[in-house]
């Protein structure tokens, strides 16, 4: 099936598989440039359809070595790259990427609700700094909840975010495909409905997508058919939860992430290319989902986010304002494949 196909199929399914109602979804930009003159015709896209782009902290937000533990010169770098990066009079959303070295605990299977006290600890210092310094943007961690935070399993261990999430401004799932062959859309269902429960209409949901594969055996040079890619962006638009007063909750929208790192310099036109392209999918089906609902309140973000921004302006060319601090992660940062043990927070004491 052609580009124009997909779209027409999943715009279908967008229009007429709910009832209709007053919602808008937006399409946010988390590219991750490494150098100028990347995504051109992306570019040029997104600024003509005011697509906007999400500022994203790499290498452990605040905690900036990645060493599970904030210190002071934690802090000061964390406030150089704010103050380079983020204007101070900014209301928007920003993201947090601090995976290392706590994550893999934290989506565990399984864990004592002591030890994932102690987990949280750092996210939620984390979150505190980050607001001090710019006390209206809306802080988050990328990909929490995570699909592991939202199953039955992990649930009915009597386990929570809460205290994550109370602290947070904005949550940022990831619905990504690590594998192929495998029908992810009711996870991800259970994902974004478990998401929206726990924020509560406290905070907004945005949905980070990207266009590759995250799995298969650490080989990033795969994409998502369009077709699947499409399943799982209007799997997340199709949720909803719906408060004691009856009102229904949805996404504030979705987030486009990749990075040029996965391609080679030579290969990066075609990038380019790729990037436009499944731009063009997810506004196409926000678009169908906004002219759709009509007539029935939706909630997607408090009431007193309704003047906030959503976005930063794209820069007119990737070499603008690139933020090269975040190529690399610091000496004592590890690798997603190849994580260590960690003694900063023993499984049977306190963070050291």
């Amino acid at each position: 099936m052609n580009r124009m196909g997909h779209i027409a199929t999943f715009l279908l399914i967008a229009c007429c598989s709910m009832t209709k109602a007053d919602w808008n979804p937006i399409v946010l930009n988390g590219i991750k440039w490494t150098a100028p003159n990347q995504d051109i015709q992306t570019i040029q896209y997104l600024t003509t359809h005011g697509i906007l782009r999400i500022p994203v902290k790499y290498y452990g937000g605040v905690d900036t070595n990645v060493d599970g533990k904030i210190e002071e010169e934690d802090i000061e770098q964390f406030t150089k790259w704010v103050d380079q990066y983020v204007p101070r009079d900014y209301t928007g959303p920003i993201v947090m990427d601090y995976e290392k070295p706590w994550w893999e605990e934290l989506r565990g299977a399984t864990i004592t609700r002591e030890r994932l006290t102690l987990l949280m600890e750092p996210y939620v210092q984390g979150l505190k700094i980050a607001r001090k310094l710019r006390p209206n943007a809306k802080w988050g961690y990328y990909g929490i909840p995570t699909r592991r935070n939202t199953s039955k399993k992990w649930l009915d261990q009597g386990h929570s975010l809460e205290s994550i999430i109370s602290n947070s401004q904005a949550l940022f799932p990831a619905i990504y495909d690590c594998s192929r062959g495998k029908d992810r859309n009711k996870e991800v269902a259970m994902q974004i409905t478990t998401s929206l429960e726990h924020a509560a209409g406290r905070m907004p949901v945005y949905a980070f997508v990207t266009p590759r594969y995250c799995g298969e055996g650490g080989d990033r040079s795969l994409f998502v058919p369009d077709e699947i890619f499409l399943q799982r962006a209007n799997t997340a638009l199709k949720c909803s939860w719906t408060d004691e007063q009856g009102k229904q909750h949805r996404i504030k929208g979705l987030v486009l992430w990749d990075a040029f790192g996965y391609t080679p310099e030579e290969e990066w036109g075609d990038l380019d290319e790729t990037h436009m392209h499944y731009f063009e999918l997810l506004q196409a089906l926000v678009t169908a989902w906004g002219e759709s609902m009509q007539g029935i309140d939706v909630v997607a973000d408090p009431a007193e986010y309704a003047e906030i921004h959503q976005g930063l302006p794209v820069p007119i060319n990737s070499g603008i304002n690139l933020d090269t601090t975040q190529e690399n992660p610091s000496r004592n940062s590890r690798t997603e494949d190849n994580r260590v043990p960690n003694d900063r927070l023993p499984k049977d004491g306190v963070p050291r």
